[in-house]
């Protein structure tokens, strides 16, 4: 059975929004993230030359065949921001089981932006897309961003190994940590907690 593939989806926290990406995020996106050495030395792309390539990358929000499990991508809200920074979950290849990339603009780190994104993405893949398991990849150094998924609920489950770096000038492999989330370790985490308001809808729903 191929797992469901969303047509929609917009969750809100208690300060936080996560709804799908769209061309008109690129203006507000490029200037958090191009040329942003702080963010893209965490991160396996060099960021976007410019605004068009973004904005062509964001024109589309879910990708993937569905028999193959689909690809989301997510713009991060905050109250007055309508664009902080950016999450995605991948199942494509790979039905079940969720791995999840995000930045925040350094602007706006330390608020727990980071944190109540990756509960509300979990929330939706374990509660609505079936999702057996999600998996982070964090490279080496990058102790924020650790900490920001073990709040979730997330367990480092590899040490050291290479991932390839995109478009970098060296074009060479970076050590990283990779991390678990299962659904009941998100329970347990995040016991008590659910989104303030949630609007999720299926293809052929």
């Amino acid at each position: 059975m191929s797992q469901p593939r969303l047509t929609h989806a917009r969750l809100e926290g208690a300060n936080v929004i996560v709804r799908p990406i769209r061309r008109e995020d690129a203006p507000l996106a490029f200037p958090l993230i191009h040329a942003q050495t702080e963010i893209i030395k965490w991160l396996a792309w060099s960021g976007p030359a410019d605004e068009a390539e973004l904005a062509e990358a964001y024109a589309q929000w879910n990708l993937g065949k569905d028999d193959a499990g689909a690809n989301y991508r997510f713009a991060i809200e905050t109250p007055g921001c309508p664009f902080v920074g950016a999450i995605s979950v991948r199942f494509e290849g790979h039905p079940g089981l969720g791995d999840v990339g995000y930045w925040v603009a350094a602007r706006h780190w330390g608020r727990g932006i980071g944190t109540e994104a990756n509960r509300l993405v979990a929330h939706l893949c374990f509660v609505h897309l079936g999702a057996r398991a999600m998996t982070a990849t964090v490279y080496l150094g990058n102790h924020g961003s650790a900490r920001l998924l073990e709040k979730v609920g997330y367990v480092r489950e590899v040490d050291a190994h290479g991932v390839p770096l995109v478009g970098r000038p060296t074009d060479l492999d970076q050590d990283s940590w990779t991390y678990g989330l299962t659904r009941y370790d998100f329970q347990r985490a995040s016991a008590g907690w659910t989104p303030r308001e949630e609007t999720v809808q299926f293809k052929g729903a």
